[in-house]
């Protein structure tokens, strides 16, 4: 059959269209699942990928506060006077998974929500028998 380059860039477009509206609708999370713990990626609460977070040699885990600045380039539903704010941030809780010396950090997830943050910690501490503990290496 004779396909024409027009026919190529079309197929090519409506993929790209696709993947990018889908990647609308998609969610960051973890997974628990078999005894083990993946970040996952989910569109309309269905998996689409995962990744495993090897446990070995993890005692802790342990959320990082921190402040970080919001930048706004796309419609959001903040404040007006936060959007006037130029100094405008917000608080994420960074989840880490942390060996015994605190030596070895594997991120875990984010979120802004901090009784989601602790919620979250709560479950795979209990899940896993991890420690809750402050990060604080120790060479």
């Amino acid at each position: 059959p004779d396909y024409s380059p027009n026919l190529f860039v079309t197929i090519i477009l409506y993929l790209l269209s696709f993947t990018s509206l889908a990647s609308l609708f998609t969610k960051k999370g973890i997974l628990i699942s078999n005894e083990k713990i993946y970040k996952a990626q989910y569109l309309f609460s269905k998996v689409i990928y995962k990744k495993e977070i090897p446990l070995t040699d993890i005692s802790d885990i342990s959320i990082l506060k921190h402040r970080v600045k919001r930048v706004h380039n796309e419609f959001t539903l903040i404040p007006m006077n936060a959007l006037l704010d130029s100094d405008y941030s917000i608080e994420r809780n960074d989840i880490y998974l942390l060996n015994k010396r605190h030596t070895i950090k594997k991120f875990l997830i984010h979120t802004e929500d901090e009784r989601l943050a602790e919620k979250t910690v709560e479950t795979i501490k209990d899940y896993f028998n991890l420690n809750y503990k402050l990060n604080s290496p120790r060479f």
